[in-house]
């Protein structure tokens, strides 16, 4: 945020990129009735923005996650496949 005598007139936000076909990725999973989460360490604007462009339902998004608390929502579900980024 880029501020003038305490007034904002400026504020940008950086977002990840989504990698091409990553929407289809998504929808192919929900056709196969498969339900898709996204977990995610980062805040919960651009979380929910990656989620909204990608198709996500509101309640499988979770952010500001611990790599502990991935681990233990993926250990919750019977079955599961977690897919990164690789970023960390």
């Amino acid at each position: 945020m880029i501020d003038k005598n305490g007034i904002s007139i400026l504020t940008f936000e950086i977002v990840d990129r989504v990698r091409e076909n990553a929407d289809k990725t998504i929808s192919g999973f929900q056709k196969l009735n498969i339900t898709p989460y996204l977990l995610s360490g980062d805040k919960e604007r651009p979380v929910k923005c990656i989620a909204s462009l990608l198709g996500f339902k509101d309640e499988n998004v979770f952010f500001e996650v611990s790599p502990e608390g991935k681990r233990d929502i993926v250990k919750s579900s019977i079955k599961s496949i977690m897919v990164g980024d690789g970023v960390n």
